[in-house]
């Protein structure tokens, strides 16, 4: 709500605010409900009255410093008197034997509960974005919300679960492939954003006016190859696209460096090897070079030119050098604020969410008979599914990989690896504002019929023997090195996670619908 609605910020704040208070309140009734249910059971689960007692204590710290903050002494005072008195309210509920646990409208409320926890981690004034996107280093590190985000986490794996129901089942198969998925791609990774940070720091600004030298094809092809050893995801690829266009830059060099850069970045290539096998990647790296040369030929040939303006967006993500020094002196700093900075913290959240959704499809992937699917409708519908999703390339690696542990075509999943990161819905919406709906349209049709056909074309000459199986990704095909680059990489994102918070690595998920509005937005590595 408050996202959609910044003009009235504070009204829609304030309205949330109510919402998050129902939550609350009805999470204090069922807590009473809860210690009532107990106390008739004559001593049965005292374990977890304990842990409903203990769980509020942190609860009531947040509420009075929020309340507190927000309305002053007396209000703090008034929210936990609220919340007192419902509780005493649930436990005499509780204590009458009203069976409202058993009411359908329980899983409603929970869900009500669910998103007004939420709010906790989705909320920031919007007001402190631009502070928050252009001055990472000034910002204090988020050491307390990095603590009581890994107690949580720690504290959920740690809950116990039927041995031997079919959620365990689940909950042990996410967690193994998981495990294998961030294994298997660490040592690839922790190179991957090494050499990126290392490259994005020796390439010339002047490189922008070898951009225009040469006809159509030369332009394209320079458009692919600059954005090679750029460290920019998809998410970071937009707004860094329309400051090219303003600095005058050519259609076709800056389509071809729209859809490459995010494709044939060093850690998505690196990454490709492990999860997907050779022959995928060979074929990854082929389709991108293909379809990006392809749709900026047709945008820069048939689409209506733009007058490039003029912009004043810096390009920080790329090390001031001087015609006359070609060869710049990188200092330390300079590489590990880049690749703690501009890397880890930016793509790091999307390739941990790519994990996750991965581990968690799988099972759901396992159920579809991907057999039955024509090859020509499997690789449309994953070409369609990659357009709504907002994901960055190295996330969606793991993502390809169960598709294809799953069964699923290898040219369906190269569909997906292509359209997710190459197009979506916010990078269409910049081609329409920059070049028109025209433009826009022709984007659209083109890619996906190009990655339609290369698709068919993959499915007709992968030899399936070259695909990855599950058993790939599992603890016991694990190796030292991969257990000492996991280990790296994981105290990399930890130092993330305590620099800039549990909220701001969600945010940067969430944050892909702002790139249209503030185009200087932090992801441009």
């Amino acid at each position: 709500i408050e996202h959609r609605f910044r003009a009235v910020e504070e009204k829609a704040h304030i309205g949330v605010i109510l919402l998050v208070l129902a939550g609350i309140l009805v999470h204090t009734t069922l807590d009473g409900m809860a210690l009532s249910e107990m106390s008739i059971e004559h001593g049965a689960g005292q374990a977890l009255a304990i842990a409903v007692v203990l769980h509020r204590l942190p609860i009531g710290i947040l509420v009075w410093w929020s309340a507190r903050s927000a309305y002053g002494k007396r209000g703090g005072i008034f929210t936990l008197s609220i919340m007192a008195i419902f509780t005493l309210i649930g436990f005499w509920l509780g204590d009458n034997q009203f069976s409202f646990f058993n009411l359908p409208v329980v899983s409603y409320l929970q869900a009500l509960i669910t998103g007004s926890l939420l709010h906790v981690i989705l909320h920031r004034p919007y007001y402190q974005e631009a502070f928050h996107q252009d001055h990472h280093e000034v910002q204090r590190w988020q050491v307390w919300s990095g603590l009581g985000a890994l107690m949580g986490i720690t504290l959920l794996i740690l809950m116990p679960h039927d041995a031997h129901g079919e959620s365990h089942e689940l909950i042990e198969r996410f967690i193994d492939t998981a495990k294998g998925l961030y294994l298997a791609s660490a040592p690839a990774l922790l190179v991957g954003f090494a050499g990126a940070a290392l490259l994005g720091l020796v390439l010339p600004q002047a490189a922008f006016g070898w951009l225009n030298h040469g006809n159509r094809s030369n332009q394209i092809s320079r458009g692919i190859l600059f954005g090679l050893p750029l460290p920019i995801c998809s998410c970071g690829v937009v707004p860094l696209y329309q400051t090219l266009v303003k600095k005058g830059v050519p259609m076709g060099a800056g389509i071809a460096f729209l859809i490459a850069t995010p494709e044939l970045g060093l850690d998505a290539v690196l990454i490709s090897y492990p999860l997907l096998g050779g022959a995928m990647l060979v074929a990854r790296l082929i389709t991108a070079f293909i379809i990006a040369f392809g749709v900026a030929w047709i945008l820069d040939r048939f689409a209506v030119k733009t007058v490039p303006g003029h912009s004043n967006d810096p390009l920080n993500h790329l090390a001031p050098v001087s015609v006359a020094n070609p060869k710049p002196k990188i200092k330390f700093s300079q590489f590990w604020h880049t690749l703690n900075y501009e890397l880890i913290d930016e793509i790091g959240p999307w390739l941990i969410f790519g994990i996750l959704l991965a581990a968690a499809a799988q099972p759901l992937l396992d159920l579809v008979q991907w057999a039955t699917f024509p090859d020509w409708a499997a690789v449309l519908l994953m070409t369609l599914f990659g357009f709504p999703i907002y994901v960055c390339a190295t996330g969606a690696t793991p993502l390809g990989a169960v598709m294809l542990a799953a069964g699923v075509a290898p040219g369906a999943v190269l569909a997906f690896l292509i359209t997710g990161p190459a197009s979506n819905i916010t990078t269409l919406g910049v081609l329409s504002r920059l070049h028109g709906r025209r433009t826009m349209w022709l984007f659209l049709i083109t890619i996906i019929l190009l990655t339609w056909v290369i698709g068919m074309l993959v499915n007709w000459v992968m030899p399936t023997e070259l695909l990855p199986t599950s058993t790939i990704f599992t603890e016991d095909n694990t190796t030292w090195y991969q257990w000492v680059a996991g280990g790296i990489l994981g105290i990399l994102f930890l130092a993330s996670l305590f620099r800039i918070g549990p909220r701001a690595m969600v945010q940067t998920l969430l944050s892909v619908a702002d790139d249209d509005d503030d185009h200087g937005h932090g992801h441009g590595h």
